[in-house]
């Protein structure tokens, strides 16, 4: 949580701003995740919750929270045949595909309708495949 202690002055403007939630800042923020493991595979699974922000100093631009869930399968064996080792792993990010506002660009002086907007990433895969000969 950061907030303002004061109101801001710019030039002989006085812009009331005190005890607002900085701009682009969570009001809270929890992360939690679980990993099982069992012979070469693993698996995790990792929540995040960002609370809402706001896009402005005076908090008039209100933008809701979100929750992100990212998933991780792998499967690592040592030795492999003639290999050193084998991993393998697909990794999923955003897996529910969740549409949300990832990032925020607002100044501390920001005001209502002077901030820029960025589309959070959607969903994405990725495979990896490693060998050690």
């Amino acid at each position: 949580n950061m907030t303002y202690n004061e109101d801001m002055e710019k030039g002989d403007e006085t812009i009331a701003i005190e005890g607002n939630q900085a701009p682009a800042t969570p009001e809270f923020s929890v992360k939690t995740g679980a990993i099982f493991s069992m012979g070469g595979w693993k698996t995790s699974i990792l929540a995040k919750h960002n609370g809402k922000r706001y896009g402005d100093a005076t908090n008039k631009e209100e933008i809701d929270g979100y929750t992100v869930t990212d998933m991780t399968i792998s499967y690592n064996k040592n030795p492999f045949n003639t290999l050193k080792s084998f991993k393998a792993s697909l990794e999923i990010k955003n897996l529910f595909d969740t549409k949300y506002v990832g990032a925020i660009n607002a100044l501390d002086d920001a005001r209502q309708g002077n901030a820029s907007y960025y589309a959070g990433p959607p969903r994405s895969i990725i495979g990896t495949v490693a060998v050690k000969f």
